[in-house]
């Protein structure tokens, strides 16, 4: 009832500003989400003794900073790419974003000091969970911004 006393029927207006809302408050759903994708590390690499949980939010908290900084470029790029309408632009993007991954995996690789195979199955488990715990929690603190309002 609230949300429809201060939005008076405008379901644009109503999701312009939850999405703004949500986009504004990215970088501390991202931070909610680093335990959580530690703990989906700790959960491949279980049978590594060496590593602690604490290990696993270290890398974490490195590959986070990485992502920042892929992100910052990315939208850079992208956002030159509509001022000037250059295509090399989307060329840059889309090379950010390769290099992101080939990043993640070389430094898993390093990290754990497993075999190329090895690191390239974990790896790809990690993102397939990493897509399934970052929707869960996205789509929580979306529905919370929503209730929010």
């Amino acid at each position: 009832f609230e949300i429809q006393e201060v939005f008076k029927g405008d379901p644009q207006g109503f999701l312009a500003h939850a999405l703004d809302s949500f986009l504004h408050n990215f970088p501390t759903v991202m931070f909610i989400s680093l335990p959580f994708l530690a703990l989906v590390l700790k959960l491949l690499y279980v049978r590594r003794r060496k590593y602690h949980y604490v290990n696993h939010v270290i890398f974490m908290v490195h590959t986070y900073i990485f992502i920042y900084l892929l992100l910052l470029f990315s939208f850079l790029a992208g956002e030159l790419g509509d001022r000037t309408g250059w295509s090399i632009w989307a060329w840059l993007v889309n090379g950010l974003l390769l290099w992101g991954l080939a990043y993640l995996y070389l430094s898993m690789r390093r990290f754990y000091g497993q075999s190329a195979g090895k690191t390239l199955v974990k790896l790809s488990l990690f993102l397939v969970l990493s897509l399934f715990v970052l929707t869960f929690v996205f789509g929580s603190y979306f529905v919370y911004t929503v209730l929010k309002v």
